[in-house]
């Protein structure tokens, strides 16, 4: 009877144990990539096909992925090449390990069409039994060729409250593609992310990996003790980017009110807050005793007894010596995802922190500057990949100065790209002196166009083609006026 007894307790114990252990699986986020595998995929990059970096990258992101996390694996355009069903789950959603993904990954051959609808429509198919949100990403070289409907598809989906958010990569994206599969990304609750090389690809799958880490984290959690009502929030930086920052805000989101304004000399804070939703602004430095520059980082939740964790990466500057000329009237570092600017910092004749290294959420960035008296803002650099905790390092080392004329008298210039009628950097003087036409400009290296603007005339002068712009060097450009 006893012997009964304890194979009873011992079987019920195993049970309860099994029980925990499922419940606390199916907490655990599922990844699910749905991978582009296309004729356009045999394009060259950097020297190489492309999806040969796609993979190299891929396989690189799963292997530091938590070993939690239940990976699948979808492709199209792999078998055949004008055949707008070949779409194929080659790892159903939440089914796979790291090893038979690699080995799946590995496979692909860059062959056919682009049927992104079908994709998303078969991956969903397998999503309707999962009771765990499932993160899809999407590599894609391209747009929609098989006459489908991507962004319709989401839409359904949601409609039908499938548990999923949507990442697209736009790789090597045209531009003229790229608000497509932004409203894709969009509508699916998920993030966009530009990529253009091996770099910015990688920044852009570490992203998505470290959100899916911060996911595995929070279902490890196990509320033991009684909530006390307060948690908090864990910010951390580079320390180089305390540099530009005066402090940080925390607002209540539900009535905007700020509840905590600090400045801060540590690159690890922690901040004690109530249980709530809450958003995170960043006090960038101004000089001259002027107000700090505020900007909107992100909303977060505190739970009690639950650290909510923020990385930010670095964005530092370097700058030729020469260059640094004040007339500079605005640098804009502009989020590439939504292309709006991330912050936007105004000198007003003082630039102590107008290139000191700036604190940045992990994405893609342009660069651009507005300069003194020109109409229009001048990307200056494009697809800088920053990353949570680590510091990129933006080079500006090469511009453009036009030499002073003896004689007669401008009004303006325009920098245009060769073979492009686009004006890459306008310039003009005021109306009581010359400023800043004789200035130099930082300019990426290049090849250009000047056409110069010259009082009394109704139309520029072409003075200059095909001026080459070095990495390293200032042209200074005499017109012969």
């Amino acid at each position: 009877m006893k012997i009964v007894l304890k194979r009873f307790l011992a079987l019920c114990l195993l049970a309860w144990l099994t029980a925990c252990s499922i419940g606390n699986a199916q907490n655990y986020p599922e990844l699910m990539f749905v991978v582009d595998s296309s004729g356009s995929m045999q394009s060259q990059l950097e020297g190489r096909m492309k999806l040969d970096i796609a993979k190299e990258v891929l396989l690189a992101v799963v292997a530091e992925l938590p070993s939690e996390v239940r990976i699948g694996l979808a492709a199209y355009g792999h078998r055949s090449k004008n055949d707008c069903q070949d779409v194929e789950i080659l790892i159903p959603p939440g089914g796979g390990e790291k090893t038979k993904l690699i080995s799946r990954v590995k496979e692909l051959t860059p062959m056919g069409m682009t049927p992104i609808a079908l994709a998303l429509t078969k991956v969903a198919g397998h999503l309707e039994s999962r009771q765990a949100e499932t993160t899809i990403v999407l590599l894609t070289d391209g747009l929609e060729t098989c006459g489908g409907n991507p962004l319709g598809v989401v839409k359904k989906l949601k409609q039908e409250g499938l548990l999923f958010v949507l990442y697209v990569v736009g790789y090597d994206i045209k531009e003229n593609e790229k608000k497509e599969l932004m409203n894709l990304a969009e509508e699916g609750d998920g993030r966009y992310f530009s990529a253009h090389d091996t770099a910015s690809l990688l920044a852009a799958l570490e992203i998505v990996r470290k959100d899916i880490e911060g996911k595995v984290e929070k279902a490890k959690t196990q509320k033991i003790q009684k909530k006390t009502g307060l948690g908090k929030l864990h910010l951390a930086m580079p320390a180089d980017a305390l540099k530009s920052l005066r402090g940080i805000q925390i607002r209540r989101k539900s009535d905007a009110n700020v509840i905590k304004k600090v400045e801060i000399s540590a690159a690890d804070t922690t901040h004690p807050l109530p249980a709530g939703e809450y958003e995170l602004l960043l006090d960038f430095a101004n000089p001259n005793y002027r107000s700090p520059t505020s900007v909107l980082l992100q909303s977060f939740d505190v739970d009690g007894n639950v650290v909510a964790d923020v990385t930010l990466g670095a964005l530092a500057f370097n700058v030729a010596e020469n260059l640094a000329d004040n007339n500079i009237s605005a640098l804009l570092i502009i989020d590439r995802g939504t292309g709006r600017p991330f912050v936007r910092i105004e000198p007003q004749n003082n630039d102590y922190y107008l290139f000191k290294t700036k604190p940045a959420p992990a994405g893609i960035y342009d660069m651009a500057i507005q300069y003194y008296r020109s109409p229009q803002a001048t990307v200056i650099a494009t697809n800088i990949a920053v990353q949570a905790g680590k510091m990129s390092t933006v080079t500006l080392d090469s511009g453009f100065v036009l030499k002073k004329p003896g004689s007669t008298s401008v009004t303006g210039w325009d920098l245009i790209r060769s073979g492009s009628t686009e004006t890459f950097l306008q310039v003009r003087r005021g109306s009581d002196n010359q400023e800043p036409l004789w200035r130099r400009f930082i300019v990426p290296p290049g090849v250009y166009d000047l056409k110069v603007y010259v009082k009394g005339m109704d139309e520029p002068l072409l003075v200059g083609m095909d001026l080459k712009v070095r990495k390293g060097e200032t042209l200074e450009f005499d017109a012969g006026l």
